[in-house]
Parts: structure tokens; sequence; C-alpha cells
């Protein structure tokens, strides 16, 4: 979360101390499980030697839907693929 009036997409050079500090992050996409609204953490079970089964796998055109859809969080909350596109877009 960000407020304030500094640009910091100019932060390269500007020559303001911008008078507050800022740190950025950057930040994984969700996990499926995640989406999912599921609670499972398959690194931590496959570091300790046991590996999630899967309940009911997607495939086809679903497979298809998920990997396109992405998994980052406003991504994922746009309701139809022209949406998704238009936030890509906004991106580049």
């Amino acid at each position: 979360m960000l407020t304030g009036s500094a640009n910091l997409t100019a932060l390269p050079t500007v020559a303001d101390s911008l008078a507050g500090r800022m740190e950025t992050l950057s930040l994984l996409p969700l996990s499926q499980s995640e989406i999912e609204s599921r609670a499972a953490n398959w690194i931590d079970g496959a570091f300790a030697g046991r590996l999630l089964k899967v309940e009911r796998p997607a495939l086809g055109l679903e497979l298809v839907e998920r990997v396109l859809r992405g998994g980052y969080p406003e991504a994922v909350a746009r309701a139809s693929a022209k949406r998704r596109r238009a936030w890509a877009r906004q991106l580049w």
C-alpha cells in the first residue's frame, strides 16, 4: 500500500528526498490452493517428504482457463477474460 503525493515511477531521476520512507516488495502470484480458498502448503509438504494429493485435477479447457487467468490477485478478481486482458494491458 502506498499513500502520499510522490511520483515513485520517477524515483531514479528525482533529486528530492521524498521526506519519508518507502519499501518495495516483489510479490509472487497466488497458488491454485489460495485461489480456490483451500489450505494447502505444497512447498512445506514437499520438503517434509509429503506430497499433497490433487483432489480434482484441472484438465482440458479448465486447465487452459487457469493458465490464462494467471495468479495475480488483481487478475483473478476480474470476472471475465476481457476484464483480465484490460488489466494486463495496463501493466505495459
